[in-house]
């Protein structure tokens, strides 16, 4: 679905018009309210600009490498030695499941999920405390994974970062910080 409705798009914003309407699709449906056609996506100036096929190519490899590191920073988070982080980030970038829906195409599928790191690392730091600067931080992840196409990757990266900092808090016995976490992480989701 990624590249007939990138093509439409590109389409359309070169002949100086916004595409609100698709008439291809059925007996027509609206294209700017659908999420997967990503016309709200900031990642999409880059098929605008590079093409539906190159666009993919260079959006996956970038949310590839953000995963990477994102995923390798949580494990030092947790103590992880560096190589074992390094190996973590790139057992989560190229696991088998998210290049298995890359092969069959799915592009915006595992760009949502490959922002899943980010969102974690970003919910981790609310342990150190909490402060606007790092609901900020969590928030720009979470919207980027709101706005890429696959509302499923966001409700249950929702659902992950809600259970990982309970799990943690409730480990420590500390209801007071679990409190303000979850107040942080229900700010930066609504923000």
């Amino acid at each position: 679905i990624l590249v007939p409705y990138q093509h439409y798009l590109r389409d359309s914003v070169l002949a100086g018009e916004f595409p609100a309407w698709n008439p291809y699709a059925s007996l027509g449906r609206p294209f700017a309210a659908d999420p997967q056609a990503l016309v709200w996506w900031p990642g999409t100036l880059v098929y605008l600009v590079a093409g539906a096929y190159l666009g993919s190519f260079l959006l996956v490899a970038a949310h590839g490498a953000w995963a990477l590191h994102a995923t390798a920073a949580a494990a030092r988070r947790f103590g992880a030695a560096p190589w074992a982080a390094l190996g973590a980030g790139w057992a989560f970038a190229f696991n088998p499941k998210l290049l298995g829906h890359l092969h069959v195409g799915h592009v915006q599928y595992v760009v949502a999920w490959l922002t899943l790191p980010a969102i974690v690392a970003a919910a981790l730091a609310l342990r150190d405390g909490v402060n606007a600067g790092r609901i900020a931080r969590l928030a720009g992840p979470v919207a980027w994974q709101f706005l890429a196409g696959a509302p499923q990757a966001f409700w249950c990266t929702a659902l992950t970062v809600a259970l990982l900092l309970a799990a943690l808090r409730l480990g420590e016995r500390g209801w007071r910080p679990l409190g303000r976490e979850a107040l942080a992480v229900t700010a930066a989701y609504a923000w």
